[in-house]
């Protein structure tokens, strides 16, 4: 990455009993910070935002929220192509690509770090809690207003 400053060799003490803590001060001193995680965890089905319902919902009409979540980060389709597509890949017995795809969406919007290996064994091994998930933390993002994140669709009074 860019902006990291090289490590002298010459301030790296080669004896004594604090060497490696120092080697270490060193290091995290040149470092940018890495340190962000998702806001909820993936067993953590009933959290906040969304509770309980969120979890019920995506249990029972999980082409909803996966929806929700493809309109939130401007998805293929919007709600629809989500929606849709969903349905149309678990038809198909391709369950996990709409929440892989997503969950990784989501992290690089929200700067959280999600491997590929890890949202493919979310996505496959438990796909409704890593829904979950993803859905709250679109809506965590929403609450800090980050612009990575449209808001819910609005409905026209007729």
């Amino acid at each position: 990455r860019g902006g990291l400053k090289p490590l002298s060799l010459k301030h790296i003490p080669t004896s004594g009993p604090t060497g490696i803590a120092e080697v270490e001060r060193a290091w995290c001193a040149v470092q940018p910070s890495t340190d962000m995680s998702w806001s909820t965890g993936v067993c953590e089905c009933c959290a906040q935002p969304g509770g309980a319902m969120l979890c019920v919902k995506t249990c029972f009409c999980s082409c909803c929220v996966i929806g929700d979540t493809n309109h939130a980060i401007e998805g293929p389709g919007g709600w629809w192509g989500g929606c849709c597509g969903d349905i149309l890949l678990c038809c198909c017995n391709h369950y996990c690509v709409c929440p892989i795809y997503q969950g990784l969406e989501v992290a690089k919007k929200a700067g959280v770090e999600e491997s590929m290996p890890k949202a493919i064994a979310c996505g496959c091994c438990c796909p409704c809690c890593y829904i979950c998930q993803i859905a709250r933390e679109v809506e965590t993002q929403r609450q800090k207003n980050n612009s990575n994140f449209k808001g819910p669709a609005q409905q026209e009074m007729s």
